[in-house]
Parts: structure tokens; C-alpha cells; sequence
């Protein structure tokens, strides 16, 4: 990964700044995702869909609870997007057979913050980015008081962001955020480098057991794939900052969770990014009915529109002499609301 940023701007702005301090996931109520499916999948067939809700479990650690509970492997249950444990979430899974009311109630009784419910059937398992998107209710903290008169003028916001992959795309909330790394190794054939960084993690504490090559062999190909497409992702974002520091110099650097990114805050600037084309050519990876992760070369926008409705602005309980704010939105299927509320709040400073 040898992408230059040069930095232009060493100091940032006070506008930046502030809208970094404002929180979205303070309490798992504050961030609220629910996904929207493709219509298309509802359909007469052999596998049934349930809307899985969660608090607390990434989607492949409740993918693997639900795997055990029903004595199938791993990859027969299917999901369209990945969700993480900070906040509540609500998604479509895929399961190989139809569970009774009796054994719902027994799962959902085991996991009390884990819930199904049957939705339908549908012809064949759920895959990655077989969905129209997320809709999103969030719950903003820490908000300075220079921001309230301008919310307050606000009740929706419409523009363009710079759509970055987010930085739960590169590690669980309070790890380090090295899978674009651990990805890099795989790439690369460099097994023991990779399980090396997978080892250090408090819940792999176990993997010493296991022969490198091996482990990476018979790991979950959908997991295999997502730190592929971590790697991949990691330089899409990289070569985005580059191609800002190219055609601007209006842009500010700033790092979250040690990930660098170059935000913008006129829409005039940001605008100028698309050029000929609104798209950057991207690799991601798939799995395929054998089970095998292929390259899949695609593009994604570099700027998406999204808008923004702000209702609620009140004391917030959590943070003295603050305020909270709830904001609810819609982004296609892959985007980040971590990277999109963090540009709103700069560009309404």
C-alpha cells in the first residue's frame, strides 16, 4: 500500500474539529439501521427468509450462532450486507428450512438481543450487495452550541458527499483497524503474517492451534472475502484522496481510528472530483457455488446524494451543556453513514 498524501493542510479547521466531536454511537438506540431489501427477492422457493434483528453481534457472529442452533453449515445461511454490533440493526437472512414458532421463541429466548422473524421464501440464498441500501435513524451527541441555530434553520439537507469506505470496514470497534492489512498479506500469499494479526485479538485467542495456510483454508470463504475486499476498499479510499489532492485544494486531512481521510466543504469544490466520470474503478471479491472467492472488477460513485432530515433538537442528557439531534437518511448499499454525518456536520458549520 504505497499511496502519498501529500498534506497541504496541517492544521485543521475549528469547523472540522467540532464535527468530529459530535457522537453517533453512543448508546446502541442512537444508531438504528434497517435494511431494504430488493423487492425481487420475495418469491416462490425452497429458502426461507427472516429479518434477523441484533444488538451487540456483528452479522457473522450471529450468522454463525444461527448456523450452530440449526445444525447447517456455515454458508446456508445467506445475508446481503454486513452490520455491525454498535447500534441496532435489522437485516434479511436466508435459511435452508422453515423454523417453527417453537423454536423461534427457544433461539430468540437463548440470545435476548438476537431476534427473528419469518419474512417469506425466496428462490436461492441471500449474497453480499443483493439489497437496495440502508435506512438510517441516528441519534447525534455532543453537538456544540454553534451548531443548534444552524440545525434549527433545518429541516432536511440535501448534497453531494465523498463516499469513502468507512472504518468499520477495517476493524471491530476498539481493535485495531488492520483487516485492508491482514488482506494485503492474504493477496499476497503471506498466510503466517495474517494469522499473526488475527491471533492478537482477544477472541482468537485460540488460533495458536491452528497451522496458518490451513486456518485461512478452511475459514468461512465470505470471511476470507471480506478482508480481501478490505484491502481493496482501503486503496479505493487512498486513491480517492489522491485524485482530491489532485483537482483541489480545498480539502482537509483528518484521521479516525487511525484511517486518513480528505473531507471538503463546499459543494462547488466537491463537485469538481467527478470530472468525466462520477465512478472509480474498484475490485471486489465474491463466492462462488463452490465455495472459491473471485476477483469481480466493478466502479463505485465517488460522490452519492444523499438527504438528510433533522428533527429533535434538544438538551442531550449524555453530555453537559450539549445537544443531541436525530437524523434520519437513506444510502445505497455499501455506503457509510460514520463517513457521510461527520461531512454533513462540516459543511452546515
Amino acid at each position: 500500500m504505497s499511496h502519498f498524501i501529500e498534506k497541504k493542510n496541517l492544521t485543521m479547521s475549528n469547523s472540522l474539529h467540532d464535527a468530529l466531536q459530535i457522537k453517533i454511537k453512543s448508546q446502541p438506540s442512537d444508531f438504528q439501521v434497517s435494511e431494504v431489501p430488493l423487492p425481487s427477492i420475495f418469491k416462490k422457493g425452497d429458502i426461507f427468509l427472516y429479518r434477523l434483528n441484533k444488538i451487540g453481534f456483528t452479522t457473522t457472529e450471529a450468522v454463525h450462532l444461527i448456523a450452530s442452533y440449526l445444525s447447517c453449515p456455515l454458508q446456508q445461511v445467506g445475508y446481503s450486507g454486513l452490520k455491525d454490533e454498535d447500534g441496532i440493526t435489522s437485516q434479511l437472512i436466508s435459511l435452508p428450512r422453515i423454523l417453527s414458532p417453537d423454536e423461534i421463541k427457544a433461539f430468540n429466548n437463548q440470545h435476548p438481543t438476537l431476534d427473528l422473524l419469518y419474512q417469506g421464501t425466496t428462490d436461492k440464498n441471500l449474497q453480499i450487495g443483493i439489497l437496495l441500501g440502508n435506512a438510517f435513524k441516528v441519534t447525534a451527541r455532543n453537538i456544540p452550541t454553534s451548531f443548534v441555530d444552524k440545525l434549527k434553520d433545518l429541516s432536511s439537507h440535501p448534497s453531494f458527499y465523498i463516499n469513502y469506505y468507512g472504518t468499520q470496514r477495517f476493524g471491530k470497534p476498539g481493535q485495531k483497524s488492520n483487516t485492508h492489512i491482514i488482506g494485503e498479506y492474504l493477496i499476497h500469499h503471506q498466510y503466517e503474517e495474517a494469522f499473526r494479526l488475527l491471533s492478537e485479538r482477544p477472541e482468537n485467542q485460540n488460533m495458536g492451534l491452528n497451522k496458518p495456510e490451513e486456518y485461512f483454508q478452511n475459514l468461512d470463504p465470505r470471511k476470507l472475502a471480506f478482508y480481501l475486499c478490505s484491502y481493496h476498499s482501503y486503496n479505493w479510499n487512498m486513491s480517492l484522496q489522491n485524485h482530491i489532492n489532485k483537482v483541489t485544494d480545498h480539502y482537509e486531512l483528518c484521521n479516525q481510528k487511525s484511517i486518513s481521510y480528505s473531507y471538503i466543504k463546499a459543494k462547488e469544490e466537491k463537485l469538481k472530483l467527478i470530472g468525466k466520470t462520477n465512478e472509480q474503478q474498484l475490485v471486489k471479491y465474491r463466492v462462488n457455488k463452490e465455495r472459491e472467492c473471485y476477483a469481480l472488477h466493478s466502479q463505485r460513485s465517488i460522490l452519492i446524494p444523499v438527504e438528510i432530515y433533522i428533527s429533535n433538537i434538544e438538551e442531550d442528557e449524555l453530555n453537559i451543556k450539549k445537544k443531541s439531534a436525530d437524523l434520519s437518511f437513506f444510502l445505497p448499499s455499501g455506503s457509510y453513514a460514520t463517513v457521510i454525518l461527520p461531512q454533513f456536520f462540516y459543511e452546515i458549520a
